[in-house]
């Protein structure tokens, strides 16, 4: 053989030698570093999960209400003191907490009392008549019993919160507390296979891209609650590929340590679902007494399927900036509840005459 030739294929296999040993070099040092990476957001996810999540506002109330037979009301205050505290004005005769009814004609003030706990006493919910005389209160009844009553007391007032440098109002509630309807109301419309995947959702990404894809701009998203989750909590809404890359690895590393239902009450607790002034309302509760003054636990299905519609856009599907875009909202939610078979037929058209 030519020693040329020898000579050149010897050191063509060294050079392929050193390639290969600098490829193997960066191979491992890349595995090491995403190892080293991976394990750095679990410590991250981890303090986050089981420290303390979210800041919360001090918050200074007023006294109690009292009324009394014989008490002069001034002007329209004691109307003025129910909407405050969150009442709703009702056509008919209050049957929920919260709920009232004026009769000007017939001086009768109709109120379905909140249950409030105060120092040294427990006051439970229940329905009262109230008759007027002009701005005079004549008489007071528990309208349950037939009960005369001498006195009564509404709820302490919020007077203001003792915020720090984030404006949130938030209160939190275990998964225990959300009926199930409005958790299925949620997961049909944000994250119907969250029982199923582990993070990512391979099906959802590839639908949400065809859907961008045919109709040319995103009109879709293929995130699941888990990452909803982590971009709420460590992300922001920056839109770029290294914070996308970053959000699916702390969902997966989430899903690997801790259950759906630790993900699902966080989640439910997190989420920002619109804006009272200059206070963020976050988290499902928060949502329900904003919204409709209203505990989880007494929202009608229509009701559930606008909180579960507010997660896509809370300001724009908010029903104090547009009654249309909220129903609209709540239709597609409650058709999708219906598709799901989550709901009966007759309750979806109950739900759609609401």
């Amino acid at each position: 053989m030519d020693p040329g030739v020898f000579g050149l294929r010897k050191s063509r296999l060294r050079a392929l030698k050193i390639f290969f040993s600098i490829l193997v070099f960066f191979a491992v040092g890349g595995i090491l570093l995403g190892v080293w990476y991976v394990k750095r957001l679990e410590g991250v996810v981890t303090a986050k999960f089981e420290g303390r999540k979210w800041q919360f506002p001090s918050k200074i109330y007023s006294d109690t209400y009292l009324l009394y037979p014989g008490m002069n009301l001034r002007g329209d205050e004691l109307l003025e003191k129910l909407r405050r505290l969150g009442y709703r004005e009702s056509r008919d005769t209050p049957k929920a907490k919260g709920e009232y009814r004026f009769l000007h004609r017939d001086g009768l003030l109709e109120i379905y009392l909140h249950d409030f706990i105060y120092p040294l006493e427990t006051f439970k919910e229940m329905p009262v008549r109230i008759s007027l005389r002009g701005a005079t209160v004549t008489k007071m009844e528990n309208v349950d019993n037939g009960e005369e009553l001498f006195s009564l007391e509404l709820e302490p007032e919020l007077v203001t919160g003792l915020f720090d440098r984030i404006w949130e109002e938030r209160r939190l509630v275990n998964l225990a507390e959300v009926p199930p309807p409005l958790v299925r109301a949620i997961l049909a419309i944000e994250d119907e296979r969250f029982y199923s995947h582990r993070g990512i959702d391979p099906v959802a990404i590839l639908r949400a891209s065809w859907a961008n894809l045919r109709s040319g701009g995103i009109v879709q998203g293929g995130s699941t609650l888990t990452q909803q989750l982590m971009k709420n909590f460590f992300l922001g809404d920056e839109r770029t590929l290294q914070r996308k890359i970053k959000e699916v690895l702390m969902a997966l590393v989430a899903e690997r340590k801790y259950s759906k239902e630790e993900i699902l009450q966080n989640y439910l607790n997190e989420i920002y679902l619109g804006q009272k002034g200059a206070q963020g309302i976050f988290g499902i509760w928060e949502a329900a007494q904003f919204y409709f003054s209203k505990e989880l636990r007494d929202l009608t299905i229509g009701e559930m399927a606008v909180l579960a519609g507010l997660i896509k856009a809370p300001n724009r599907y908010s029903p104090y900036r547009s009654v249309e875009a909220a129903t609209k909202r709540r239709n597609i939610v409650l058709a999708k509840m219906l598709e799901e078979k989550l709901i009966a037929r007759s309750q979806y058209e109950s739900a759609l005459r609401e």
